[in-house]
């Protein structure tokens, strides 16, 4: 279903740019840059093409850009470490049925 897949990414974005708000290494990155990396991110994790010529158009960020790709990076690493983390809140958020359990799902 198209709605649910549409539901599905928004949530695993919001989910990722929540997790990059208390961490430090995150500061010189541009809000909308990391909102960028965490809708590509968020594709490729659900499968899908992670960024297509209209994303390119409309966010105007180049994927293959290196403020790009050290921003995924970091947020790879951050997705990665969470279960490691004493941060737990957001993971705790998006747990919730509510916001589809997202937090819970195996990447």
């Amino acid at each position: 279903n198209d709605r649910t897949t549409i539901n599905k990414l928004t949530m695993l974005s919001n989910y990722l740019v929540e997790l990059t708000i208390p961490c430090y290494s995150f500061v010189h990155f541009r809000p909308s840059l990391i909102a960028a990396v965490s809708v590509s991110f968020a594709l490729s994790l659900l499968n899908h093409n992670s960024w297509t010529p209209t994303l390119h158009h409309y966010a105007k960020f180049d994927c293959n850009h290196p403020e790009f790709q050290s921003c995924l990076e970091r947020l790879m690493t951050l997705l990665q470490s969470q279960k490691d983390t004493e941060l737990k809140a957001v993971k705790i958020k998006y747990s919730d049925p509510r916001f589809m359990s997202i937090a819970q799902r195996q990447f």
